[in-house]
């Protein structure tokens, strides 16, 4: 008989939590609660609103609100900027220059005033209360999680003097990878700081957690001296929709999932325009892109100035953000899930796993050696260029054609209760060091 597991007692530190409605707050929701039937005990202190109803997550919830502060100038003035930016611009040139060096200016400012991220008002607040948390329940293991990964800098002012493992989890890159036209890239001043924010972090815990095989050794070679262990994302299967939900009728495809930066659905709506122009049978039968979540100004005007351009009314279908519930109720009755991750190549977006365990078929958007390309093959998926037009359309007319077959995902691993093994295994690894230093 196996000799039971000895009660070990973990504080993660996360902004977002699932009541918040973000994706970034399920990956330690679904941890802590296989974590929990391997003998630890978890609490959680987040900016998540206070959960209602029966806890879900196997931990404690404390939610600790943001306090407002320079941060929402800095909100108030992005918006400003973009009500500028719709006007037209007849200005003479020298005119236009002054205007370009003040703008420039300004957004140095106001992303100063952002910094390290959108957890401003709550950095401070959290560090005492993790603080306190970390001493009333005698913690053995202490995990901060970001972005926004001002959850870090907290955790490293909680922590200083105490005996308690710590452990810097980037579910995506933070002072070095950050892609382009991210705020933190518009400003030199803030790129200098959050590298010096990264470098402190690093060189003072315990380890650094990534999801992806190329963030550990992006974070490897840079921080020698730092152990990184990999913990994939994965699901909760008992949060899942049933598979037997009736599909839409047709052909339909959906992203479930913000849409900004590089993300780009708008190359899988000229596919599906291509497939209505070749197959006939397809434009009777009807094809829908379902989108659901939030879609930037720049990609929702590039969406309707294609969708218009194809001629294709009705073809695509707006939800916005709605619960996680609905959105997962609209992937299942697809037949096609589809995957946008252009530009995040050390990043593999936690929807792919949602996609591979719900969805008929999973289509995604990568370069085929990017993190998400190598991840997404391994599973099953259809991996595709995005800059690859041709090879996208006959993708798109390949699973209209086998819509109605299973796509032979592998789905076998992605669940969180097998990722909580390796969990349990990295967080116990630095409690047997703590518990040597103690004798």
């Amino acid at each position: 008989m196996a000799s039971p597991r000895v009660q070990r007692r973990l504080v993660v530190l996360t902004y977002h939590f699932p009541l918040d409605g973000s994706v970034g707050g399920l990956r330690w929701a679904g941890l802590t609660k296989y974590l929990s039937t391997l003998g630890w005990t978890s609490t959680v202190v987040t900016a998540a609103p206070p959960h209602q109803g029966p806890e879900t997550s196997g931990a404690t919830t404390i939610s600790l609100s943001r306090r407002r502060t320079a941060t929402d100038l800095y909100r108030w003035l992005a918006r400003a900027e973009a009500r500028d930016q719709s006007v037209g611009s007849g200005m003479p040139s020298a005119v236009a220059r002054r205007d370009g060096l003040w703008k420039r200016s300004r957004r140095e400012v106001d992303t100063l005033l952002w910094f390290p991220d959108e957890s401003r008002g709550w950095i401070m607040r959290s560090a005492r209360r993790l603080r306190r948390t970390i001493r009333a329940t005698d913690a053995h293991v202490v995990v901060s999680s970001g972005p926004p990964h001002g959850a870090h800098m907290a955790a490293w002012l909680a922590t200083r003097g105490l005996d308690v493992a710590w452990f810097a989890d980037l579910r995506d890159p933070w002072a070095f990878l950050v892609w382009p036209g991210h705020r933190q890239v518009e400003s030199r001043l803030a790129s200098a700081a959050a590298r010096w924010c990264e470098r402190l972090v690093a060189t003072r815990c315990t380890g650094m957690i990534a999801n992806t095989p190329e963030l550990v050794e992006a974070l490897t070679a840079r921080y020698p001296h730092t152990k990184v262990f990999r913990i994939p994302n994965g699901v909760d299967r008992e949060l899942l929709p049933r598979p037997d939900a009736i599909p839409f009728p047709g052909f339909a495809l959906a992203h479930v999932g913000s849409l900004y930066g590089r993300r780009d659905i708008t190359p899988v709506l000229r596919a599906v325009g291509a497939l209505c122009t070749h197959r006939v049978e397809a434009r009777a039968g009807g094809c829908t892109l379902h989108l659901v979540g939030d879609i930037d100004r720049p990609q929702r005007e590039l969406l309707g100035r294609v969708a218009e351009d194809l001629t294709l009314p009705g073809a695509v279908k707006l939800y916005g953000a709605v619960p996680r519930t609905e959105a997962l109720g609209v992937l299942a009755r697809s037949h096609v899930a589809v995957i946008a991750a252009q530009g995040q190549d050390m990043m593999i977006p936690a929807k792919l796993y949602e996609a591979v365990a719900v969805a008929r078929a999973v289509l995604v958007l990568a370069p085929r050696t990017s993190a998400t390309g190598l991840e997404a093959a391994r599973l099953g998926a259809r991996v595709v260029d995005p800059d690859d037009a041709d090879g996208l359309a006959r993708q798109v007319e390949d699973l209209w054609t086998h819509r109605h077959e299973p796509a032979g995902l592998e789905s076998a691993g992605v669940g969180y209760d097998a990722v909580a093994y390796r969990v349990d295994e990295v967080l116990r690894a630095a409690c047997a060091a703590r518990d040597s230093r103690r004798r």
